[in-house]
């Protein structure tokens, strides 16, 4: 179990059901992207950025019906990737926040551990 899950879960043992954790849009397209053939990544890439800059959580649930329909001809294991915590993603669409904190929050809360890509080319923060 990762640092961040840790964190997480022991945010879940205090505060319970009293809280919710955004999950990053950026990392939650990049995985679904990630299943698909290299042909179709960008187009899907900016369908789901258009999701994501949605001013409401009904529209951003709609577009995100119609992805899914899409990727369901695909790949299936990109579904699956879209399916896992997808509505946490959506957390400050249903809290009416996205316009006040949208830029800040769209990535994780808490920062991931480096992946060896990002370790091996220098890419972590200082």
């Amino acid at each position: 179990m990762n640092y961040v899950l840790r964190i997480v879960k022991a945010i879940y043992e205090v505060f319970g059901n009293k809280v919710l954790i955004q999950r990053s849009q950026w990392h939650k397209r990049d995985n679904v992207v990630g299943y698909l053939p290299k042909s179709v990544q960008t187009s899907m890439r900016q369908k789901l950025q258009e999701v994501y800059q949605e001013s409401t959580y009904e529209k951003a649930k709609e577009k995100l019906a119609k992805i899914r329909k899409q990727l369901e001809l695909i790949n299936q294991s990109a579904v699956s990737s879209l399916d896992e915590g997808m509505e946490k993603t959506l957390i400050l669409h249903c809290l009416g926040l996205l316009q006040e904190s949208g830029v800040s929050f769209r990535t994780t809360i808490f920062t991931r551990a480096p992946t060896k890509f990002q370790l091996k080319n220098g890419l972590t923060s200082q």
